[in-house]
């Protein structure tokens, strides 16, 4: 099969003016109140708040100057907010995406500069409201859950729980996920069990693990389940694009994998979903996600590589598609990787870029145009990984110790017919 390296080389030219600079106006300088907190508030409160997730709260002048040198470091080395994707449009845009401008991070590293000046004094920040949802199901955990570390991972605990689901088929255009305990939270990805296999498989699980739920470090990668929605700290909710609903095309239970990062300790958890739902859709969606079970790396490289690429007439789809967003997955040695569709005419389009891989992020992005796709075009996923700690080669597989290269994709039939009709 033929390897395509696709580079996308953004260039920067600075300009300089042919007469002598000259000191900035006082009034030119960047505030907290005029510049700065505008910003905090886009972008960093709805986690850096008092009894979120985040481990400091950013929520006045007085905490953001305390951090001011460590804010313009993060963020110019795009760790926050945090978002795996890039979204600088050499590799797509996407609607739901926690990223800054570069001139929002120059305002950032102007204000550090000038000494953090703060201006008008004002109140303590807030972050945006959006739009409510229309909730009518409310779903999840039915019996609360103390996390708990494992010696390889002490601050972090990855648990399935599996709740009872939709009752009837529908389509999903929308979520609010109300955690039980904020603080230790991280993050929830839902997914519906769709056939009795599945379902007696997933049963087994939940009770062979004492307590509530079982442990699923390296997520769920099962037949017999779809993806639903997933969530991080900053966003309770989110509504999918107009005329796009997740279709759930048999009754089934839920499960519900929950990550907890413990750095606030650990209490009782009951988390809660609930959603928007509608009868019919204009694009019913499905969360498909390929990978190659066949994944080996080498042991001892600080770039270790794998590539595997599919085309949708592999597993029997035969008509074009238009994909609605993408989501990156791979575990803790995972450093970049990257989707790309190439054509029979020699042409290519990248469908996503993630310079940075961050396990503890895990987060789909929604396009801010969906892109067409054809059967018979080749979808190729590039995956580097940092193996220098290990001795022997590591295999493909859902444990901790095991590492994957998975692309999914938000897809929909481009006849806008629903997908039960293929699932049969």
């Amino acid at each position: 099969m033929r390897d395509q390296q696709v580079s996308c080389i953004a260039l920067f030219f600075t300009c300089l003016a042919p007469t002598a600079c000259s000191e900035p106006e006082e009034t030119d300088l960047p505030d907290y109140a005029r510049s700065v907190a505008p910003l905090l508030e886009k972008h960093c409160v709805s986690c850096h708040s008092a009894g979120m997730v985040a481990p400091f709260a950013l929520e006045t002048y007085a905490d953001a100057r305390s951090f001011g040198p460590a804010l313009v470091a993060a963020v110019q080395a795009r760790t926050m907010p945090p978002w795996n994707l890039d979204n600088s449009g050499t590799c797509q845009t996407y609607d739901n995406a926690r990223w800054m401008s570069d001139e929002e991070i120059a305002t950032f590293a102007a204000w550090v500069d000038a000494g953090m000046p703060e201006g008008e004094p004002r109140g303590p920040l807030v972050a945006p409201t959006t739009e409510p949802l229309a909730l009518t199901v409310e779903l999840g955990m039915t019996e609360p859950y103390t996390p708990a570390g494992t010696p390889e991972h002490p601050m972090d605990d990855y648990r399935c729980f599996v709740v009872p689901g939709f009752a009837t088929p529908t389509f999903v255009t929308g979520f609010q996920l109300t955690p039980g305990e904020l603080a230790q939270v991280h993050h929830v990805i839902g997914y519906a069990i769709m056939d009795p296999s599945a379902e007696a498989k997933f049963a087994e699980r939940d009770a062979a693990a004492p307590g509530p739920g079982f442990s699923c470090f390296g997520g769920l990668v099962d037949d017999g389940v779809l993806g639903v929605f997933g969530w991080a700290p900053g966003s309770l909710g989110e509504r999918y694009p107009a005329g796009v609903g997740v279709e759930i095309p048999a009754a089934g239970s839920l499960v519900l994998e929950v990550h907890y990062n413990l750095a606030a300790g650990a209490r009782p958890d009951l988390t809660r979903v609930a959603f928007e739902v509608a009868p019919q859709v204009e694009w019913p969606v499905l969360l498909f996600g390929y990978d190659d079970l066949a994944l080996q790396l080498e042991p001892g490289l600080s770039s270790a590589k794998h590539e595997h690429s599919f085309r949708f007439t592999d597993l029997g789809l035969d008509e074009p598609m238009l994909a609605f967003g993408v989501g990156p997955h791979m575990h803790t040695r995972g450093r970049t990787q990257r989707l790309v569709v190439e054509r029979p005419d020699g042409t290519s389009t990248c469908l996503m870029d993630v310079p940075r891989w961050d396990f503890h992020w895990q987060d789909s992005g929604l396009y801010t145009e969906p892109v067409p796709l054809a059967p018979d075009e080749l979808l190729h996923t590039t995956c580097t990984y940092d193996t220098r700690g290990d001795q022997a080669p590591i295999a493909w597989g859902e444990n901790t110790d095991d590492e994957m290269c998975l692309s999914s994709l938000f897809l929909a039939r481009a006849n806008g017919r629903p997908w039960a009709e293929l699932l049969k």
